[in-house]
């Protein structure tokens, strides 16, 4: 789907070996098309060298289709290695990545779990969660009454709390309290939250209320952390 600068040479190519009743260059279709499309396929193979962040990541997650690309700037940040794709370190491992995962497809029950997962991975990006946590990072970049920037510890802010719950049954407990814009995710046993527009009195006071507070350690958001999300907290 879509066009571009390499459409013509790979049209060549797939007359060259033979492919042009098996590949298909649709250009640009309508974006109802474009999901139809996607949630017919059981793979995206992004072979870029980079990408801004991977838009076309999230749209095939979103129809549940897992996506298979390189280890590069953009990519290392929309595909999650191993939940909603898988990614690759050297392009010569291509050939043999795509028949891998390709096989791994072909089993019904193993496409559901994957297909599961990048649902819930994409259902995490919204215009209002990004919208909100652009908020908070700029919001938590002010300077309070009485301070100067330069008195401010540097790369903090007031207005989002992580908390590090040891033991993932803590999440159904603190989902209802959760707003759009607050991000989790579990590693192994541990259960990382990153609460937005919660400071750490109030962050312990839920806890608290859920029976939870003696499993968890709670410390102020940094900018880092409003802008990266899960993957410098804790």
């Amino acid at each position: 789907m879509g066009s571009g600068p390499e459409r013509d040479r790979l049209e060549q190519f797939s007359l060259r070996f033979g492919l042009a009743g098996v590949v298909s260059f649709v250009g640009w279709v309508p974006d109802e098309e474009r999901t139809r499309l996607l949630a017919t396929s059981w793979l995206m193979v992004t072979p870029s060298e980079r990408e801004g962040w991977g838009l076309t990541v999230i749209e095939a997650n979103s129809v549940g289709r897992p996506t298979l690309a390189f280890r590069v700037p953009g990519l290392v940040d929309s595909v999650a290695d191993g939940v909603n794709g898988w990614l690759l370190d050297d392009p010569r491992e291509l050939p043999d990545a795509l028949d891998v995962r390709l096989r791994m497809l072909a089993d019904v029950r193993e496409s559901e779990l994957i297909a599961e997962r990048c649902r819930r991975w994409a259902g995490r990006f919204t215009w209002e969660r990004s919208a909100l946590r652009m908020a908070d990072v700029v919001v938590g970049a002010q300077p309070e009454p009485g301070h100067t920037w330069r008195s401010l510890p540097r790369g903090w802010s007031d207005v989002a709390t992580v908390v590090v719950l040891e033991g993932a049954r803590g999440l159904e407990a603190l989902r209802p309290r959760m707003l759009p814009s607050d991000l989790w995710a579990i590693e192994g046993s541990t259960l990382r939250v990153l609460l937005q527009g919660q400071d750490q009195a109030t962050a312990i006071s839920t806890l608290e209320d859920l029976g939870l507070s003696g499993r968890a350690r709670v410390q102020v958001a940094r900018t880092a952390d409003l802008l990266l999300g899960l993957k410098e907290v804790g």
